[in-house]
């Protein structure tokens, strides 16, 4: 009998900074996505003790039948170059890496202190329409502004809207394609005390 959809794809990443929050967001995603589909979650792992590690390998399968969690070990030397801003750590970078380390058509990505409270596979079945991802507009911070028109950025971009990278469905191929990943480092390289 063939599967009624793909597999619902998920990545996030974490430290043990993170940690808490992280088994809080995995548990709440395995609880609330249809247990009739697959779950696979990708986790980044920026130094998750093997606590934390194990504490979250026992608790997703009792919340989710059919869910695959994989741990993945990114080179993060190139994110210690640039700025913690913020108190957000390096490993907010992170998500920049997932094109080199996942293998799937698209992937949802939540950060490690998102809660879940319905079904993610709405939100991962939407239609990209041939975009790179798919975000929200930030509450707080609605446009790019003036603040990061030193950037580069032509003033008439100062009114496009600002996203928040907290939860984005991202194309995979349309990221590789059109190179996002390197030409965000490539931005970080030259601009990260700015960001």
């Amino acid at each position: 009998m063939a599967a009624r959809h793909p597999p619902l794809i998920v990545a996030t990443a974490a430290d043990d900074a993170y940690a808490h929050g992280l088994s809080v967001a995995m548990a709440s995603l395995a609880a609330q996505a249809d247990p009739g589909r697959q779950l696979i979650i990708h986790v980044l792992d920026g130094g998750l003790s093997p606590r934390a590690w194990q504490r979250l390998s026992r608790r997703l399968p009792s919340l989710h039948p059919a869910v695959t969690l994989r741990r993945h070990d990114p080179d993060l030397r190139k994110l210690h170059a640039f700025a913690d801003r913020g108190g957000l750590g390096r490993l907010c970078y992170a998500r920049l890496l997932l094109a080199d380390r996942i293998d799937a058509d698209r992937v949802l990505y939540i950060d490690s202190d998102i809660l879940c409270r319905s079904d993610p596979s709405a939100l991962f079945d939407q239609d990209l329409q041939g975009a790179v991802l798919g975000a929200v507009q930030d509450t707080l911070i609605r446009d790019l502004g003036n603040d990061l028109m030193p950037l580069g950025l032509p003033p008439e971009q100062a009114q496009d809207p600002y996203f928040n990278s907290g939860v984005l469905l991202i194309d995979l191929h349309q990221w590789r394609r059109e190179q996002v990943s390197e030409r965000c480092f490539s931005l970080l390289d030259r601009k990260s005390t700015r960001l």
